[in-house]
């Protein structure tokens, strides 16, 4: 493959709707990371409007945690962002090896500074998991892939009318039911990851994809251990099922989350109680799902949602390419 102006030198993640390649600008004489549409999608107006909408929402949150757009262009058929190449790894990898209590705050901090950039401007992400939060060499913490972000201000959500889309192990209730989303879908996101962060374990897991998505829509999330117990109601509150029960925007939610942490420090705050306790935290169980699937309202509709992603693909939002490179396949995004 060729494209005007780059250097291809390697693939380095493949997706099911794109692919990462590192490349040299050669203009500036710099590394970059370009993904690029499938051929596959070229002659379909809605994956390629959802691609360069992608590049271009990215572009316009100006932050410094949200990954650097350098370029976007179609070259003949060739649809391409380029952007910075980020070689410091992934969330997921930090969290394999536990996060301090105090490093899982901040990084939810930072998570929502740049979120609340992206809400002022209508943006909601849709999408926020550990593979689409990546890290310079140097440390910073940078939120990627808008892949599938929606802008409140657009009549068109370049989706399929009614259906779910998003990671099941993520997904905020609204968006399990195909609904409209706001900025406290991705809030609820935030709740869901921040538990991860601190634990190690993700809150809902069911036996399939549905299942974990029936979890997301009926079941609450799981006590934390009693040496994180002060981050409980936060975490309740910025995941609750219904979106008008979370705190109003990421601003209000991180006051909340300092206040917890103050909490935390002056009651757990011994360097020996810093890392995770996964030992003590048990995921939803999954026949919690196989419950409420007759018993929770709507749950048919729900049902049909998951149909429609099994059409849509969950592909189009799996783990597998992004702007990264990583020596652990899992850790790049789509």
């Amino acid at each position: 493959m060729e494209i005007p102006g780059y250097q291809i030198e390697e693939k380095i993640s493949q997706g099911g709707m794109a692919q990462v390649y590192r490349a040299v600008q050669e203009s500036l004489e710099r590394t970059v990371a370009i993904k690029v549409l499938s051929p596959v999608f070229v002659d379909a107006p809605e994956f390629t409007q959802r691609f360069l909408n992608e590049g271009r929402m990215l572009a316009s949150v100006a932050h410094s945690n949200v990954i650097t757009i350098h370029d976007i262009r179609v070259a003949g058929t060739v649809h391409y962002i380029a952007m910075e190449f980020v070689d410091g790894g992934g969330l997921r990898g930090r969290m394999r090896h536990g996060l301090e209590v105090g490093m899982a705050v901040d990084y939810l901090r930072t998570l929502a500074s740049a979120l609340e950039v992206a809400h002022r401007k209508e943006i909601v992400h849709r999408d926020l998991k550990p593979s689409n939060v990546l890290f310079r060499s140097d440390g910073t913490l940078l939120l990627s892939d808008f892949g599938i972000a929606k802008e409140l201000n657009r009549e068109s959500d370049l989706t399929v009318t009614g259906s779910a889309i998003g990671s099941p192990h993520y997904l905020s209730p609204e968006q399990a039911r195909g609904m409209d989303v706001d900025a406290r879908a991705d809030i609820y996101s935030l709740g869901i990851l921040f538990y991860e962060m601190l634990t190690g374990s993700k809150p809902f897991v069911g036996d399939s994809d549905f299942d974990t998505i029936m979890l997301h829509v009926s079941a609450d999330v799981p006590a934390l251990p009693d040496a994180l117990s002060p981050f409980q109601a936060v975490i309740e509150k910025m995941s609750a099922k219904e979106a008008d029960a979370r705190y109003e925007d990421v601003g209000v939610a991180i006051s909340a989350l300092d206040a917890a942490f103050v909490d935390w420090q002056a009651n757990f705050g011994d360097e020996a109680l810093t890392r995770r306790a996964n030992a003590n935290v048990v995921s939803a169980p999954a026949s919690v799902a196989h419950e409420t699937r007759s018993k929770t309202p709507g749950a048919a509709g729900i049902a049909a949602a998951v149909v429609i992603v099994g059409a849509l693909g969950w592909w189009l939002t799996r783990d597998e390419a992004g702007p990264v490179a990583d020596p652990a396949p899992a850790e790049l995004p789509r």
